[in-house]
């Protein structure tokens, strides 16, 4: 499933890993054999006898898939004894949940750097809002689903919902009025190191847009808003979960631990595959 994951969806950069519970060390050379999957010891810090991460944090039922949010806490748990990955049914809802948990985390469709930069090119002008207007006309408004490639066509998703709409159009239009606001003595918050600035390849898009700014925000949202959509809230936080990986060096196992659980690496026994 890892292979296939990094092959379908490699924008999201999903890592399963493999915990072993205490007093079961000695099946760690024949699980890491000839693999490259991160494989992890569990401790017993304490010395009740229980597995620190098995038991005292998720307790953990045998063959269970834990799926992690950014604060390392339990989405959901998909036991592999009651779910066979051999049924393609199985198999294929394990998939979803844990695309489904790194969409929700990464949010992949919105610019990291400045999200009302749809098109990526480092300004913010009409012709974002043209971007997403087009793909709405194509497609419709719609949940985005997980990318396919190395990289998005465009960051449609202004407001991090999962969702392209109109409203993710307004927001651009919005900000842009800010902008002009902000040029006429009024800040804009949290944007004070953007100059609006036009190039001469845009111009003509430009104009046409403004010409009938009016129109194309009415008419847009009049018929693009879908009429079933999630709640909206703020924008997510941009930080890896547990069974992801944003790409950070992590040389050894303990290195790896103490990535995603800040544990003191000095208690931990760890098993680095091959």
């Amino acid at each position: 499933m890892q292979q296939d994951l990094d092959a379908a969806h490699p924008i999201l950069n999903i890592d399963i890993i493999g915990i072993n519970e205490i007093g079961h060390e000695s099946a760690n050379s024949l699980m890491t054999a000839g693999r490259s999957q991160p494989w992890l010891q569990d401790v017993d810090s304490d010395g009740n006898q229980a597995s620190d991460v098995w038991t005292e944090l998720w307790d953990v039922t045998f063959r269970d898939v834990v799926i992690l949010d950014s604060g390392n806490s339990i989405v959901e748990s998909f036991n592999l004894t009651e779910h066979n990955l051999a049924d393609s049914i199985d198999y294929t809802s394990l998939r979803t949940k844990l695309i489904d948990a790194a969409m929700a985390e990464q949010v992949p469709w919105q610019n990291p750097v400045n999200q009302h930069d749809v098109n990526n090119d480092g300004f913010v002008v009409p012709l974002d809002v043209l971007w997403q207007i087009n793909s709405i006309n194509d497609e419709g408004a719609r949940q985005l689903a997980a990318p396919t490639g190395t990289e998005v066509p465009a960051y449609y998703d202004c407001n991090g919902d999962g969702w392209l709409s109109a409203l993710d159009a307004l927001l651009v239009i919005n900000y842009m009025d800010e902008v002009k606001a902000a040029g006429e003595g009024e800040p804009v918050a949290n944007e004070a190191s953007w100059v609006p600035f036009v190039p001469l390849s845009h111009m003509e898009q430009v104009a046409d847009v403004e010409a009938n700014r009016e129109q194309t925000i009415s008419s847009t949202l009049a018929s693009v808003v879908p009429t079933e959509r999630p709640a909206m809230r703020a924008t997510p936080p941009r930080t890896p979960v547990a069974v992801e990986n944003d790409q950070t060096s992590i040389g050894t196992a303990d290195e790896f631990w103490a990535y995603y659980w800040n544990t003191d690496t000095s208690l931990i026994e760890q098993t680095t595959a091959p």
